[in-house]
C-alpha cells in the first residue's frame, strides 16, 4: 500500500481482454470502473485493456472510438461476426505477438456483468497464484439470477464435475486469468463460440491445471437481455464434447452385447461356462474398437504413458468382474443373463470411466 494506492504484484504485466459484439453503453461503464480502479494502482501501465469488435458493424463504431479516444484502450476487429470463441482467440493472438513479455491475460464480457474492484480481484490472486487458471466465480442462490442462467450454470457444473472430475461453481464463467504459457495451448483447443470457453475448462482439466475459484460479486442487468447466448443452440455446442464421451461408450457396449449374444447362441450348448467364455470373447473384439475410438476421438490424442498396457488391464479386471458378477445374479435372481450383464456392465462402466480419465488417458498428447 502507497497513499491511496494499491500494488497488484511487483512487476506483474496484464492485458484485460474484452471481446465485444454490438455492445451497449454498458462497454463503456465498465472501461471508466476499470481506468479507475487502474488509478488506484501503484503502477497502471503494466495493466492495458485490449477490445475485439467481432463483427459489430457500423452503428456501434463510435463506442469502440470512445474505447481508444477516451480510455486508451487498444482495439482490433473482426470484419464480420465470427463467435465469441474466435474473439478470445483472436486477443489471444495479438497479445502473444504484440506483448510476448507479459504476464497473463485477463478474460472479461463487455455487458456489464464483472465489476472492475472484481477483474482487479482475479488479476491480484494471480500474482499470488501464477500456474493457476484463475475464475471469477459468481454465487447462483440469490433470486435475482436469471432462471436460464441459473438452471444452465448448474447442469453444466454437475456434467462438467461428473466427466472431467473438477468441481467448478461457475463453469460459465467469463471473467479468467490465463498465464501466457497457458494461453498458448488454449489457441488450439477447438470452438468458435460459446462453447470454446466450455473445451477451455475441459483441457485444463485434462491437463491438470490447477483450477482456483475466487469469488465475485453475480450481476445481471436487464434480465441479462444484452447476452448473445443462445440457451438451445449453444447448450448443444457446449455439450457436443460431452457426447463424444457417450457416443463412444454406447457404441462399444452396443457391439458387446450384440457379440456376448451371438457368442452366448452359438457355444450354450457345448459348455456349462458359456457366459463366462462369452463374456471374454465379446470384451477382446471390443475393446479394441474402443481403446482407439478413445484414444482418437474421445481424448483427442492424449494417452499417458503405457496407456494400451494400462487400458488391457482394466479390461482383463472388468472382464472378470462382469463374467463374475453376471453369472452370480443370472443365477440368484429371475432375470435373462443378457438383461444381468447390462446391469453389471452399467455399474462397471461408471467404475472404467474415472479409471481411464485419471490413469490411462492423461496429460500427455501425441
Amino acid at each position: 500500500m502507497l497513499g491511496n494506492q494499491e500494488q497488484v504484484n511487483e512487476n506483474l504485466k496484464a492485458i484485460i481482454l474484452i471481446p465485444s459484439y454490438e455492445p451497449k453503453e454498458l462497454l463503456l461503464g465498465l472501461l471508466d470502473g476499470i481506468n479507475t480502479e487502474l488509478n488506484r494502482l501503484e503502477d497502471r501501465g503494466n495493466i492495458k485493456v485490449l477490445i475485439v469488435d467481432d463483427g459489430s458493424g457500423e452503428k456501434y463504431q463510435h463506442i469502440f472510438e470512445e474505447a481508444k479516444v477516451r480510455f486508451d484502450s487498444l482495439v482490433i476487429k473482426h470484419s464480420v461476426n465470427l463467435g465469441k470463441g474466435r474473439a478470445l482467440k483472436t486477443g489471444f493472438n495479438e497479445v502473444l505477438n504484440s506483448f510476448p513479455d507479459y504476464d497473463c491475460i485477463v478474460t472479461a464480457d463487455s455487458d456489464g456483468q464483472h465489476a472492475p474492484k472484481d477483474i482487479i480481484k482475479c488479476i491480484k490472486e494471480f500474482g499470488n497464484n501464477r500456474e493457476s487458471l484463475i475464475l471469477g466465480c459468481r454465487s447462483f442462490g440469490g433470486g435475482t439470477v436469471p432462471f436460464r442462467s441459473r438452471f444452465g450454470n448448474e447442469l453444466t457444473k454437475k456434467v462438467f464435475g461428473f466427466l472431467c472430475g473438477v468441481h467448478i461453481s461457475d463453469t460459465q464463467t467469463g471473467l479468467r486469468v490465463l498465464s501466457t504459457d497457458l494461453v498458448k495451448d488454449m489457441m488450439t483447443v477447438s470452438g468458435e463460440r460459446f462453447e470454446y470457453e466450455m473445451n477451455m475448462l475441459i483441457e485444463c482439466a485434462n491437463k491438470k491445471v490447477t483450477m482456483k475459484e475466487v469469488e465475485i460479486e453475480t450481476i445481471y442487468i436487464d434480465n441479462n437481455a444484452s447476452s448473445h447466448f443462445n440457451p438451445l443452440v449453444d447448450s448443444i455446442k457446449i455439450y457436443k464434447t460431452f457426447l463424444k464421451y457417450t457416443i463412444s461408450s454406447l457404441s462399444s457396449a452396443l457391439i458387446d452385447i450384440t457379440l456376448f449374444t451371438v457368442f452366448l447362441f452359438l457355444i450354450a450348448s457345448f459348455t456349462e461356462h458359456s457366459i463366462f467364455v462369452s463374456t471374454v470373447l465379446a470384451r477382446i473384439i471390443s475393446s479394441l474398437y474402443n481403446y482407439f475410438i478413445n484414444y482418437k476421438v474421445v481424448f483427442e490424442g492424449r494417452r499417458g504413458k503405457g496407456s494400451m498396457m494400462k487400458y488391457y488391464a482394466l479390461v482383463v479386471f472388468i472382464m472378470i468382474a462382469s463374467g463374475i458378477f453376471t453369472t452370480l445374479l443370472y443365477r440368484f435372481l429371475p432375470v435373462h443373463a443378457v438383461i444381468s450383464k447390462m446391469l453389471v456392465d452399467t455399474v462397471l462402466f461408471l467404475f472404467a470411466f474415472f479409471v481411464q480419465r485419471e490413469w490411462i488417458f492423461t496429460n500427455v498428447k501425441d
